[in-house]
């Protein structure tokens, strides 16, 4: 069985993509473009938000959980202590 890694930004979803123009103008100390980049993340999950509450859909994380006992949210790979 043959698995295929996904190359660094292949994924439209994760965090190094998502992030990637507001990380960018922070390293050149862009922090108007840095602002603007982290608006336009902002407004893409509102977007992404009301269009999941549309169609009915639950979001459920993907690598953490909440816990209600501690209000915290917890990778789902590491275990809590209790």
């Amino acid at each position: 069985e043959h698995w295929m890694m996904l190359k660094r930004h292949d994924d439209p979803r994760d965090s190094d993509t998502v992030w990637r123009e507001c990380f960018e103008a922070m390293d050149r100390n862009d922090w108007d473009a840095a602002r603007a980049a982290k608006k336009k993340v902002e407004d893409n999950e509102r977007v992404e938000r009301r269009a999941r509450a549309e169609r009915g859909d639950i979001w459920r994380p993907k690598y953490f959980t909440h816990d209600k006992s501690t209000g915290r949210w917890v990778r789902n790979d590491v275990p809590t202590m209790t």
